[in-house]
C-alpha cells in the first residue's frame, strides 16, 4: 500500500448504507449523525514544505568520522533548530526516541547524507531508493517500535528514512508511534505536536505473524508526505498502514 496523507488528528467515521438515498450517513460506533453534523478535518494548520535551516546547528552521525557514532545520541544532545545528517549506510537497531525538547526554535531534522539522492520535495518515495537510506530496525520481539515520541515531543521531521523491523520480529505492534494512546498522555500539554515523516520507506515483512501498522497518529499537527508504506498485515487482528 502506497500512502501520500495529511493526517490530522480528528476522529474518523465509517461511511454505512442507509436506505433512503438522500441521506449522507457517518457511523462512530453505536451512534449515527448524518453529514452535516460533521465537519471534515481541518488542515489549514499542518504546515508540510521544508522549513528555513538558515543558522541551524549541524550534527552528524555515522561509524566513521563523524561527531556522534549512535543516533539516539545526537538526537539527546540536540536542540531546537538542528539538522542531524545520518550516513546512508547506517543502521540503527532498537527503539529511537524523540525527546523533547525546550530549548532553541525551529525544528529538528533528521535526514540522510544523500538528501540529494532523493526525489525532490513533492514526489513520493520508492523502496528502490532503500540503498541511500539509513535504517532505523527494531529488534524487540516484545513488539517494541522503531521509533517513539516522548511526551510533549515537538517539531520533528523524519526525511528519507527506511523504517522497519529485523526478520527475527514476529509480531509487530507497530513501528512508528507518534504519541501515547495510554496513561503516559492524559493532558494536552503531554500530546507530542509539529511532526512531519517526509519521503520515508516504512515496512513490515512477509514472515510476521502480526504486523499491526506503519504509523501510529496519536498527536497534534501531523503529517505523513511523500511516504510508501506497505507490509502490513495480521492473522486474527486488524492492520493499518497509519492508525489513529
Amino acid at each position: 500500500m502506497v500512502m501520500n496523507i495529511i493526517a490530522p488528528i480528528q476522529t474518523v467515521g465509517v461511511r454505512r448504507h442507509d436506505p433512503n438515498p438522500s441521506h449522507s450517513r457517518v457511523c462512530f460506533g453505536c451512534s449515527c449523525f448524518t453529514s452535516s453534523d460533521t465537519a471534515l478535518p481541518n488542515t489549514d494548520s499542518v504546515v508540510t514544505c521544508f522549513p528555513d535551516t538558515t543558522g541551524y546547528a549541524r550534527l552528524t552521525v555515522g561509524s566513521n568520522g563523524r561527531m556522534f557514532t549512535d543516533l539516539q545520541s545526537a538526537i539527546d544532545a540536540a536542540q531546537l533548530g538542528t539538522v542531524i545528517v545520518v550516513d546512508a549506510d547506517h543502521v540503527t537497531e532498537g527503539t529511537i526516541v524523540l525527546r523533547k525538547k525546550d530549548v532553541g526554535s525551529g525544528w529538528i531534522i533528521i535526514l540522510p547524507s544523500t538528501i540529494n539522492a532523493l526525489p525532490n520535495q513533492g514526489l513520493r518515495i520508492s523502496p528502490t531508493m532503500a540503498s541511500v537510506m539509513p535504517r532505523f530496525v527494531t529488534t524487540n520481539t516484545a513488539g517494541h517500535p522503531a521509533v517513539r515520541t516522548e511526551s510533549g515531543a515537538h517539531h520533528y521531521r523524519l526525511i528519507g528514512i527506511e523504517i522497519t523491523a529485523d526478520e527475527k520480529v514476529q509480531e509487530s505492534y507497530g513501528l512508528v508511534f507518534l504519541g501515547d494512546n495510554g496513561p503516559a498522555q492524559t493532558t494536552l500539554e503531554e500530546v507530542p505536536h509539529h511532526l512531519i515523516i517526509d519521503r520515508c520507506y516504512i515496512h513490515g515483512h512477509t514472515n510476521g505473524t502480526v504486523m499491526k501498522f506503519g504509523v501510529r497518529l496519536d498527536c497534534a499537527n501531523a503529517a505523513i508526505i511523500d511516504s510508501y508504506i506497505s507490509d502490513f498485515h495480521s492473522i486474527g487482528f486488524d492492520a493499518q498502514a497509519i492508525a489513529a
